[in-house]
């Protein structure tokens, strides 16, 4: 169940349109709505990398069997993934205590921290693993 947002539909003759229809998940209008109804609008948290979700590796020593999570590509300047410390090529393993396996939703779920919260963030570099302390920031407005 949603709320529509858009559709195609194919009714040449009157009938019955067939068609394809796209709608926000109710979850999500929810979640909007209440952010809405709480802020006056929509705020978003943000950590400021860019990466990608890999297979599970199999660790060379240090203890742990495998290893999988978000290869970090992008790192924002001044960005608050950067003033913790974050690098390029870090493997996050995890994110304020929840594993890191999917980017789409880490991505999610950061939005949904309070910007000025700390988190912890997990990663592996160079063998060793990393706990680093995120302050976490309002997702930046576009122009």
């Amino acid at each position: 169940m949603g709320i529509n947002t858009l559709s195609f539909d194919k009714s040449n003759d009157g009938e019955t349109p067939e068609g394809i229809g796209f709608a926000i998940p109710f979850q999500l209008a929810t979640k909007i709505m209440d952010k809405l109804i709480r802020d006056g609008r929509v705020i978003r948290g943000y950590i400021g990398i860019g990466g990608r979700e890999i297979a599970p590796l199999h660790a060379q020593g240090g203890g742990i069997d495998q290893l999988q999570g978000i290869v970090v590509n992008e790192v924002s300047p001044d960005g608050p993934a950067a003033n913790a410390g974050i690098q390029v090529n870090d493997l996050i393993i995890s994110v304020d205590n929840k594993p890191a396996i999917s980017a789409l939703e880490t991505m999610d779920q950061v939005a949904e921290i309070r910007p000025g919260s700390v988190i912890p963030v997990v990663v592996m570099r160079d063998d060793k693993q990393l706990t680093l302390q995120v302050t976490i920031q309002e997702y930046p407005a576009t122009n």
